[in-house]
């Protein structure tokens, strides 16, 4: 059994915007630009903004085994919930106040596990989805929780008399109010607006695999794919990879010194993009497909003191990590670190 009491106050002013009337975000000659224009519009705060918001939950989970090899466990959590929100316009000197709020709502968790040989287990759960958020619509509401069920099948076990572990699981979950940014649209305290979207669904599975294959030797590699559509079937949250490979590796060469640690990893996603971008809003910014490769080296000088050399983005690959914005992700980095332990 447990309990859990949040409570969180925002207060901030509000402004127009960089997009408002009078300010000319054009530079006359770039050969001539002395770095100085654009400059800073004036920009005065128009109003208030603040909202006050209160959660508390309590649940409580039991577990039992039926049968031998057969566990079941059964959860539930009731909330109660309330935002409440003020907006002040100082040219009309009207106050807009709004008062959301859910009572005793029940969201149970099921799960059924079964050990149908020694070293492999398959389970399958179930679960309500109540989640608050903090996202903001263009007009600077909060958008309401996120509701709805997901489901989850998978099976876990080991080989090679324990060295390897071995996960596989498919799910899939429907959600109302599922927050999707707004590309080029922001809220009135500049942060980036989106929109509720109800109907949605999200299907996915993954797959895992990790150990040591020989004495020294760790290895551990990943794939998962993850598909999020309307209730129109039109894909979303297209800012995030369908599909994500984790390779990674480490070798301990004992007969070198103390024991010279050798290691890399390679990480790939599938393309991502944004639509609606561009001066007419009406481009898609995309980012293809791409992997980065990290290596890196550890040696202990004493059983206490060691050394370990990482390299990140071995290749220098350029990239971006998102494409809600236009910066590239981080170059090719080395970072040396000694740990001592006393």
């Amino acid at each position: 059994f447990g309990a859990t009491a949040v409570r969180t106050a925002y207060f901030a002013p509000a402004y127009t915007n960089w997009r408002h009337a009078g300010w000319d975000p054009s530079i006359p000659n770039i050969h001539l630009w002395n770095g100085l224009a654009p400059r800073e519009p004036y920009n005065p705060q128009v109003g208030t903004d603040d909202s006050d918001e209160r959660l508390n939950s309590a649940y409580g989970t039991v577990r039992f085994k039926p049968l031998d090899g057969v566990a079941v466990l059964l959860g539930a959590r009731v909330t109660d919930w309330r935002r409440q929100q003020r907006s002040q316009s100082w040219a009309s000197a009207s106050l807009t106040t709004t008062d959301r709020r859910e009572r005793g709502v029940v969201t149970p968790y099921a799960a059924l596990t079964w050990d149908f040989a020694r070293d492999w287990t398959a389970y399958v759960s179930y679960t309500d989805i109540f989640k608050p958020q903090n996202y903001k619509t263009p007009t600077g509401d909060q958008i309401d929780p996120q509701t709805g069920a997901s489901r989850e099948l998978g099976v876990k076990g080991s080989v090679l008399d324990d060295r390897l572990n071995l996960s596989a699981a498919i799910y899939e979950s429907k959600q109302d109010n599922l927050a999707v940014s707004i590309p080029n649209t922001f809220a009135p305290d500049g942060s980036q607006a989106y929109r509720a979207v109800s109907g949605t669904r999200t299907r996915g599975f993954e797959m895992e695999a990790s150990g040591e294959l020989r004495p020294g030797w760790q290895v551990s590699a990943g794939f998962s794919r993850n598909m999020t559509r309307d209730r129109d079937g039109q894909r979303l949250l297209t800012n995030v990879a369908q599909n994500n490979v984790k390779l990674a590796t480490s070798w301990r060469m004992a007969g070198v010194g103390n024991g010279l640690t050798v290691g890399g990893a390679l990480r790939w996603q599938s393309a991502i993009y944004a639509d609606n971008l561009g001066p007419a809003r009406n481009q898609r910014f995309e980012q293809p497909a791409y992997a980065v490769v990290d290596l890196m080296l550890k040696y202990p000088f004493t059983p206490q003191l060691s050394a370990t050399l990482n390299v990140f983005n071995v290749f220098d690959k350029r990239y971006y990590n998102t494409t809600g914005n236009s910066y590239w992700a981080a170059p090719r980095q080395l970072r040396l670190g000694v740990e001592a332990r006393f």
